[in-house]
């Protein structure tokens, strides 16, 4: 069920511990921060930044290593929680029943996925800010705004779509349910 799928919040978990992970950085390692905002704030691409890059990567390993431990328990989080929406069970269903049904169901999904399509490229000058501020620092609270705008903008477009997607859901699942069972 989509809805079910989106109220697991894997992405936000994941983000969550990415937030984590700079403020470790950002605690652990002030002095190589400083110095890679100063040697990469005119050349991202100069040897004296990528020499300040690798010195704060070498710094900040623990918190790399505690972001690695966060990700894999955001995973393992969510799937459990996806383990437990519902599925259609199309078990000893008639094969050709259920190709209908699943054909159906695409066919339901085809306007909410032009709908999302259309609302999302409305987000494009937000895009287009996030993508600037994070450029010239991805540890900026600039960056961080403009993520957050998009991201918001990007799930205002979601929640219509993940209602339709519901409803064909219900759909396909009554649709399975209906099918006879298998003659094989």
């Amino acid at each position: 069920d989509p809805s079910c799928a989106a109220e697991c919040g894997g992405r936000e978990c994941v983000q969550s511990a990415q937030q984590d992970f700079r403020s470790c950085t950002e605690s652990t390692c002030p002095t190589e921060s400083a110095a890679v905002d100063a040697a990469c704030t005119t050349d991202r691409r100069s040897e004296a930044c990528r020499t300040a890059r690798e010195t704060l990567r070498t710094c900040a390993q623990g918190c790399r290593d505690t972001l690695q431990s966060a990700r894999q328990a955001c995973r393992e989080e969510t799937s459990t929680c996806l383990d437990s929406c519902p599925r259609i069970d199309a078990t000893g269903k008639d094969r050709a029943c259920v190709h209908d049904c699943v054909a159906d169901a695409r066919t339901c999904l085809d306007p909410a996925h032009d709908t999302l399509k259309e609302c999302r490229s409305g987000c494009s000058d937000l895009k287009d800010a996030a993508r600037e501020a994070c450029t010239a620092d991805r540890s900026s609270d600039a960056c961080s705004s403009a993520r957050t705008a998009l991201e918001s903008c990007y799930d205002a477009c979601s929640e219509p779509f993940l209602d339709a997607a519901s409803e064909c859901f219900s759909g396909t699942q009554a649709c399975v349910t209906a099918c006879p069972a298998a003659t094989e």
